[in-house]
């Protein structure tokens, strides 16, 4: 089983209550992984495939 790193801060997130996993807003082909600090900071990501910068 793959582990799921956190975009933003690069940790993993097993067992991270309040964690997501979303395709990519944009162009839907990745799936964004969020932890639960990175959503509350509102730390930016960026998508691997469109480059798309989130959350703002």
């Amino acid at each position: 089983m793959e582990a799921h790193i956190c975009n933003a801060s690069k940790e993993p997130i097993t067992n991270n209550t309040g964690s997501t996993i979303f395709p990519c807003p944009k162009c839907g082909h990745k799936f964004i992984v969020r932890s639960t600090h990175a959503r509350e900071i509102a730390a930016a990501y960026k998508c691997p495939n469109c480059k798309f910068v989130g959350p703002n």
